[in-house]
């Protein structure tokens, strides 16, 4: 399986401390979301470097520079391809390479480019993809989804709104391009409408924004779970569903 659509997998698994008399020791931090850089040049940056990165999209149609591969191997950071309409001869060749995923930016390449399983198979949709057809990702052999359009803090309702709407309709883990990096309550926003990666473009990102973004990350509140949501909403149903004349009958015995 591609590393990064287990990573993705993994989020919000908590890790329990151990039981016993033992020394007691903290659990290990919750993942709740991924890092995604996208880089479009050939040779390596200071960016790549980071450790805060879970995963980089490159952008050329072809293998990478040895270097690169290399700078991305030596944090053990997984890497993927943009790619149109490749060969299965292509495919394989990178693999071989390392690439751990495919970002395929048309859906008209044939159905055989998504038959090798180790690699993590990702679409690039449109953010105004009928929602016929956003419901229908769900079963093609598809991994996850990338949205075309790039989303650029600060957002207002009407920008989650839009975004909620789209998630809601696909059944498959979803990747969010970002602008500029969001703060701390907007990321958490994001995470909660269900984006489980989101994605700066590393030519126009400081080494320090990758970082900030990794410490708004892993200081996110955990996730309520729908049961948790659902409670909250059959409470407040409940109480708002009393009549004035109920209230007023319990008072007269």
């Amino acid at each position: 399986m591609s590393k990064l659509i287990r990573k993705i997998e993994q989020l919000e698994i908590n890790n329990p401390a151990p039981l016993g008399f033992g020394r007691k020791q903290q659990p290990s931090p919750t993942k709740t979301m991924l890092i995604v850089g996208i880089y479009e040049q050939f040779e390596p940056i200071t960016q790549l470097a980071s450790p805060y990165l879970d995963a980089v999209i490159l952008q050329p149609n072809n293998a990478p520079s040895p270097d690169l591969v290399a700078l991305l191997d030596k944090n053990q950071t997984p890497w993927g391809i943009l790619v149109e309409e490749p060969t299965l001869e292509e495919i394989q060749a990178l693999k071989e390479k390392g690439c751990d995923f495919l970002v395929f930016r048309n859906t008209e390449v044939g159905v055989d480019a998504f038959q090798d399983q180790e690699l993590g198979r990702i679409l690039l949709i449109p953010g105004d993809i009928p929602k016929k057809e956003a419901r229908s990702l769900e079963d093609l052999p598809l991994d996850g989804v990338v949205s075309m359009d790039i989303a650029v803090p600060p957002f207002s309702i009407s920008d989650l709104l839009a975004l909620s709407t789209l998630r809601g309709e696909i059944a498959k883990p979803f990747i969010l391009q970002l602008g500029s990096t969001p703060s701390s309550w907007e990321l958490e926003c994001l995470r909660n409408l269900g984006v489980e990666c989101v994605v700066l473009d590393l030519s126009n990102v400081e080494v320090s924004t990758i970082e900030t973004l990794h410490t708004q990350k892993i200081r996110l509140p955990v996730r309520k779970g729908k049961a948790d949501r659902n409670t909250l909403s059959i409470s407040y149903s409940s109480n708002t569903s009393q009549s004035p004349n109920e209230s007023d009958d319990d008072g007269d015995y």
